[in-house]
């Protein structure tokens, strides 16, 4: 009999351990216990709420790379512009996040430049297409798009790069260079009997394979085809000048002037007028202003500003050339200006 109320003892006292020590009676453990067990219960509280916390901050950690991802690869459908960076340090510049993941395997070609995106290759016949190497030794006859038989609509996302057309930001490449001819490679022209030219200038006295300017057309085929009338006398033009293009000055330049057209684009519409946008560089801030590489090419480069005021005007003539962006000026008589101005002759 003592031997069964000894074994029973035991075993009432091996449950109501296990019962105290478990978690769910951490709480009567703590009120009730003292001495060495009340501190190993408390320090085990402890722990497993470290170990729940750890867990829960790791989880919004991965989410929140998660969402992080995800928006960065659906940024173009949001108001975001890349060219901010034109206020970081100069060594920051093209590091931009460059988008190297398409949508198209075949994207970029061996040099990096952006090829056709996928709408220009189902919509358009291209007569002329070469790259900035073949154009800055022969001719400046880059790119050439045979004439439109029927209106085009733009996408307003371009399938390849999953951002809107007037967006850089798809055209940073990883070793820093902005992929211009890629960029205006998405702009042709959109109207009926239209042609899209592309050309590529290069200095020809220097002749050192240097992007000296790019210009970009649209125009109807019959206007220097006669005789058949155009249709439709609508026009746009596009001009960039690069650090290279070094104009002559006389000694009334070299005093007076005070800012350099950069970028030159003109929206003409027959029947209202000509809208315009000049991109101008304080002329005593152009020497310093920081340029990239233009990809594709040897030795040449853009101002970083220009990349800037590239995408301003080109989101404008998209979005809606009749009104002015708000993130582009009026006409400015300031002598010394950086920017870009807005004007229409009508």
């Amino acid at each position: 009999m003592k031997k069964n109320l000894k074994v029973m003892a035991t075993s009432i006292a091996l449950s109501m351990s296990m019962i105290l020590t478990s978690p769910a009676y951490a709480g009567v453990v703590k009120r009730n216990a003292t001495g060495a067990a009340a501190k190993a219960a408390e320090e085990q509280k402890k722990a497993n709420e470290k170990k729940e916390n750890e867990a829960q901050v790791s989880s919004e950690t991965s989410s929140q790379g998660q969402g992080d991802q995800t928006e960065q690869a659906h940024a173009g459908l949001k108001n975001q512009s890349p060219t901010e960076q034109a206020t970081q340090p100069q060594k920051e510049i093209g590091r931009d996040n460059p988008m190297t993941v398409f949508p198209r395997a075949d994207y970029l070609g061996p040099d990096g430049v952006a090829k056709d995106p996928s709408y220009v290759t189902s919509n358009f016949e291209v007569e002329v297409d070469k790259t900035i190497s073949q154009c800055v030794r022969s001719s400046p006859d880059a790119r050439w798009l045979k004439m439109r038989t029927e209106p085009f609509v733009y996408p307003e996302i371009n399938p390849d790069t999953g951002y809107p057309l007037w967006s850089t930001k798809p055209f940073w490449r990883t070793d820093g260079s902005f992929d211009v001819y890629g960029y205006l490679k998405q702009f042709v022209a959109r109207k009926k009997d239209a042609v899209t030219q592309l050309l590529v200038f290069t200095d020809s006295e220097k002749r050192d394979n240097s992007v000296t300017r790019m210009e970009l057309f649209f125009s109807n085929y019959y206007e220097e085809h006669p005789p058949y009338i155009p249709t439709d006398r609508d026009a746009f033009s596009l001009w960039l000048y690069f650090p290279a293009e070094k104009r002559a000055e006389n000694d009334f330049e070299r005093n007076y002037r005070k800012r350099e057209l950069q970028i030159l684009a003109k929206d003409f519409h027959f029947y209202d007028g000509t809208i315009h946008w000049e991109g101008f560089i304080d002329i005593d801030t152009l020497d310093t202003q920081p340029t990239v590489k233009i990809t594709g090419s040897e030795n040449s480069y853009i101002y970083l500003a220009q990349v800037d005021m590239l995408e301003k005007i080109m989101r404008n003539y998209l979005m809606n050339p009749y009104k002015k962006s708000d993130d582009i000026q009026d006409f400015n008589g300031t002598e010394h200006f950086t920017g870009i101005i807005y004007w229409p002759d009508f």
